[in-house]
């Protein structure tokens, strides 16, 4: 009579293979120095190397303003500390670093 929890398939997969398909990793963008309108925003694009590998999930500006922190789940491939990406903003492409890994 009890059915399948939420997620209980995904759960499955990783215990199975033994390997997460992404993590979630803080990123860090330069957006002041010559990229003034340019603001990385939750539901953008990360690429690395030509492929889309994940996605913003929340921003927070420091206090000066020039740079960004991020929160995004990006394929485990690049979620290393000093991985190089591009967030595909809606206002232009920016360049990002994997600053942390999460957990």
């Amino acid at each position: 009579s009890k059915g399948c929890y939420v997620g209980q398939e995904v759960i499955a997969r990783m215990e199975t293979h033994q390997r997460l398909a992404k993590r979630l990793v803080i990123i860090s963008c330069d957006c002041g120095a010559g990229n003034s309108n340019l603001d990385m925003a939750r539901g953008d694009e990360v690429w690395a190397d030509g492929t889309r590998v994940g996605q913003i999930t929340s921003v927070a500006p420091l206090a000066d303003q020039a740079r960004q922190k991020a929160l995004a789940y990006v394929k485990t491939g690049v979620a290393e500390p000093g991985s190089k990406l591009v967030i595909v903003a809606r206002s232009g492409e920016l360049a990002a670093e994997v600053v942390a890994v999460s957990g």
